[in-house]
């Protein structure tokens, strides 16, 4: 797990502290507060991949030749990196340094981005991580620097050349959207090889009735999720669009190891749908998964405590909400335990309404 996160100079947070995170923490807070920020710092600090979730968190958002604007002030010459950390609960600390350069020169990098017909100008995150020296008889003062590189096109598409992509201590992550890009067979396919497919059904089956089974079929050699109804399969595309979020977050939930951060899972749920999306969250984070969240809705909140029993309200570290409050550029915090939820509503509906 994840226990606390530090944040400088990331987006629109000049310095900040996430502490205490419990196997599922939820972020609440106003537009700009810095609740995704929080969740992309996350990523970049703890995974072992963080050339590609820098990258990856870039190209997520629209904004045109945005790289720069990862960094706060948006980077270049003569601006501080992005410094993040990630205290997990194994005692491990890791310390990670973010620039952003406004050339690319990794050659291959550049020629990779040229053959997708990506625009330039190139650019390029350097992410530099410190630790101790593997060699446990060695000066304990030495530190062994490592570092990745990302390759950013005009148009926020990436490369990434991740150095540390075998190291064994790294946390196993997946950013969970209802709009991911993926393709819905493929998440269902991600599923399957956890062995989860009785689970996601169970959880489909609720969201769609008439639902007898899933299927991958394929057409013209082209696979795609089928549901199987009484009348013969249909494409789940056809699905209404708060069926395929809930959907897209069940697979991918079913089929995260480690560490699972999801961005307003609320998005395009009808009450009855909510309260499926959010028992398949409650249940991960019973098999072992920790999740950390963002949301706008109270009704989120009131369905998560609802699936939680009597033994898991009282542990202080199964369920928390945290305010998130940005106050020019430095981070503020407030945590409740799930059994003080109910006496923090009030504040917690100034942040959601």
């Amino acid at each position: 797990m994840i226990t606390s996160v530090e944040v400088e100079n990331l987006r629109g947070i000049r310095e900040g502290r996430l502490e205490g995170l419990s196997r599922l923490t939820v972020l609440v807070g106003r537009n700009g507060s810095g609740k995704s920020s929080l969740l992309e710092a996350s990523l970049i600090a703890a995974s072992q991949i963080p050339a590609f979730w820098a990258g990856h968190v870039v190209h997520s958002r629209q904004q045109y030749n945005g790289a720069k604007w990862l960094i706060h002030g948006g980077g270049g010459r003569g601006r501080p990196p992005a410094r993040l950390a990630a205290s997990l609960s194994g005692g491990e600390r890791i310390e990670r340094e973010l620039f952003w350069d406004s050339h690319l020169g990794v050659d291959v990098m550049s020629r990779a981005l040229a053959n997708r017909g990506a625009p330039r100008p190139y650019s390029a995150f350097r992410i530099y991580r410190r630790q101790p020296p593997l060699d446990d008889s060695s000066n304990p003062n030495q530190t062994e620097e490592r570092f990745s590189v990302t390759g950013m096109a005009a148009d926020n598409q990436f490369e990434p050349g991740d150095a540390e992509g075998n190291d064994p201590k790294g946390l196993a992550f997946r950013l969970v959207r209802p709009h991911s890009s993926q393709a819905l067979h493929d998440l269902f396919s991600m599923a399957l090889e956890q062995g989860r497919k009785r689970d996601v059904l169970e959880h489909a089956k609720a969201l769609v009735p008439e639902l007898v089974d899933l299927d991958i079929l394929t057409e013209a050699g082209v696979p795609w999720l089928a549901l199987d109804l009484p009348g013969g399969p249909v494409p789940a595309t056809l699905s209404g669009d708060g069926v395929l979020a809930a959907l897209r977050i069940v697979f991918q939930l079913a089929a995260a190891e480690g560490v699972a951060l999801i961005e307003e899972p609320e998005v395009h749920q009808h009450p009855a749908g909510l309260a499926r999306v959010t028992l398949a969250i409650v249940t991960a984070v019973r098999l072992g998964l920790q999740v950390i969240l963002t949301t706008h809705s109270l009704e989120l909140i009131d369905h998560l405590i609802a699936h939680l029993s009597d033994e898991e309200l009282s542990q202080e570290d199964f369920l928390t909400v945290t305010r998130v409050r940005l106050e020019n550029g430095r981070l503020n915090t407030t945590k409740s335990a799930a059994s003080e939820v109910a006496h923090a509503r009030v504040e917690i509906e100034e942040d959601l309404r």
